[in-house]
């Protein structure tokens, strides 16, 4: 691939984005929010199709919409945390774009798309209060590596995760999925490398992870050829 000959350092420890054993330690908690967890992935997912329309089951009984403020509500004896749907927040425009993102939003085509989507969403406005946060999220037996997108409204930070189909405040989003941040790139950067990513085929969990060392890496195979020369 190009980016492996683009003047990257091959020492840097690439291994670092797979998937590595799980290292929560506190499996109460992990079972508790991903109990969690698969609830808000298919009420974000269904909501209207299934919850609203015929009314919330039982076992969901505790995720409710409120009609009047547009945000979605769950409680339980110890958690009450307000969010909304990104699928909401979407313009309903003609757009065929929107339109396209507002219905893969809701069903499965989200799954998989996390650092891509991120770094797309967060072009959306190319200042210096918006970043790509990555890091892992612990599953059943391994941490995966996920991105997210933090933004700043009226001086409070919240995230927006495309495969949750979910904006949420960040101390909230970070403690039911226990997010463990590792990189933060902001969106005016993304942008500034977004031809060399484009041109180098750089990977987005690599270039989100690694941002830092392959721009150094690549000054310094301009500065060796330019003294070559």
């Amino acid at each position: 691939m190009e980016y492996l000959n683009c003047g990257m350092n091959e020492k840097t420890d690439y291994e670092f984005a797979k998937p590595i054993e799980c290292s929560i330690t506190d499996k109460d908690k992990l079972e508790k929010y991903g109990w969690l967890f698969l609830k808000l992935q298919l009420y974000t997912m269904y909501r209207d199709k299934f919850f609203v329309p015929f009314g919330i089951r039982r076992e969901y009984s505790n995720i409710r919409y409120d009609e009047e403020s547009k945000n979605n509500v769950y409680i339980d004896e110890n958690i009450n945390i307000v969010f909304k749907l990104l699928s909401d927040i979407i313009s309903a425009s003609n757009n065929k774009e929107e339109k396209r993102i507002k219905k893969e939003l809701t069903s499965k085509k989200r799954f998989h798309k996390c650092h891509e989507a991120s770094m797309n969403f967060a072009l959306k406005d190319d200042s210096d209060s918006v970043f790509v946060l990555t890091g892992y999220v612990p599953s059943i037996d391994e941490e995966l590596l996920h991105s997210v997108v933090e933004i700043d409204i009226l001086n409070k930070k919240y995230i927006i995760d495309y495969t949750q189909n979910i904006v949420m405040k960040k101390e909230d989003y970070f403690e039911i999925n226990q997010f463990r941040q590792i990189s933060k790139v902001s969106s005016k950067t993304i942008k500034e490398d977004a031809k060399i990513i484009d041109e180098l085929q750089i990977p987005h969990p690599y270039y989100l992870l690694f941002r830092d060392e392959i721009m150094k890496d690549l000054n310094k195979n301009k500065k060796s050829l330019k003294l070559e020369d």
